[in-house]
């Protein structure tokens, strides 16, 4: 074997060496990314209980409201109630987190996504006017990660969970305040009047 040969021979195994270091490190950081990057689980826990026969969305006739948005049917939970609506947690297709919110009359249903990102830093906001043509009331609800708690509520609404704040705002424009554990503020969502005529 030639100078020459055993040159390149000893530059393709130098080559090939760093190649599979790269990919290693590459790899490494792949998983430690994937291993910190949440998922709707880590930021509702609810998600991840086993399901019961509350958790389904309810049926509009002959179909369950949503038809046709994508949404993954199994995964739905249910939150909780106000006297004015229900509300459910589902996911979607493109793994986003949704607020289900229905009327107390169980005539309308309103789906707010957002993905995983997004909820983390903004939770997921649903309103929406629901009555007939003589009398509408508009229907609120904010859902945030299980790590914050309600801390500043605004007329009209109540704490269904800890994270869940629904009902019929009745004041003027304010803002919910949710807070971590230690109790610093880490979400403030404005909140504005119903609309009157």
């Amino acid at each position: 074997m030639t100078g020459l040969e055993q040159g390149a021979r000893l530059s393709m195994g130098l080559f090939s060496i760093v190649s599979l270091a790269s990919l290693g490190l590459s790899l490494g950081a792949s998983s430690a990314w994937a291993a910190s990057k949440p998922s709707p689980g880590n930021m509702l826990a609810v998600l991840t209980e086993q399901a019961d026969t509350n958790d389904a969305i309810p049926f509009d006739g002959e179909v369950q409201f949503g038809q046709g948005m994508g949404l993954l049917y199994e995964t739905s939970r249910f939150l909780g109630s106000t006297p004015y609506g229900s509300y459910w947690a589902i996911l979607d297709a493109d793994g986003n987190i949704c607020l289900a919110s229905q009327d107390a009359d169980a005539l309308a249903m309103v789906f707010s996504c957002a993905t995983v990102q997004s909820f983390g830093q903004r939770g997921i906001s649903s309103s929406f006017y629901s009555g007939d043509m003589q009398v509408s009331t508009r229907m609120d609800a904010y859902l945030v990660p299980d790590s914050l708690t309600l801390r500043a509520s605004v007329k009209g609404l109540e704490a269904v969970t800890g994270n869940l704040v629904a009902g019929r705002v009745s004041g003027e424009h304010d803002v919910l305040q949710f807070a971590t554990q230690d109790g610093q503020v880490a979400l403030e969502i404005p909140v504005l009047p119903p609309v009157t005529e």
